[in-house]
């Protein structure tokens, strides 16, 4: 996957405007602290809470991908088993607490991704060593 678009981003868990900056304190997402930002990237110094409130948005996100979680384990065990609705509440219920770190990680990174777009000119400033001219856009 190649730098420069939201995919990476979101994949890598890297800014959404230099694709350098890590979106994470703790690297992996079933380690403790996983839910911790820095308050800024550390490569073009972009500020992540942009304002108060900005990550309740992500909770759609996650809802959502919840949603489609639950949506696809239901079917399927519809499907490969004879469950009663309890059993496959249960099972779905499992999953979700399973991926809970993931699907919370993801969707703050696909919610920030939304309104932050990659920018080649703070990349190109950032590598020709200015350092002054990439915080103005914040």
């Amino acid at each position: 996957m190649k730098k420069g678009n939201w995919k990476y981003s979101v994949a890598k868990g890297k800014c959404p405007r230099c694709n350098e900056g890590d979106l994470w304190i703790t690297p992996k997402s079933y380690q403790k602290g996983f839910t911790k930002m820095p308050e800024r990237c550390s490569v073009c110094k972009l500020k992540y809470d942009m304002e108060q409130g900005f990550w309740y948005g992500a909770m759609y996100i996650s809802y959502a991908i919840g949603v489609a979680i639950v949506v696809a384990i239901v079917v399927a065990l519809s499907v490969v088993t004879d469950y009663g609705i309890f059993e496959k509440s249960g099972v779905a219920t499992l999953v979700l607490l399973m991926f809970m770190p993931l699907i919370f990680r993801y969707s703050r990174s696909l919610w920030i991704n939304i309104f932050v777009h990659f920018d080649k000119e703070i990349l190109t400033s950032i590598s020709s060593g200015a350092s002054d001219s990439h915080e103005k856009k914040d």
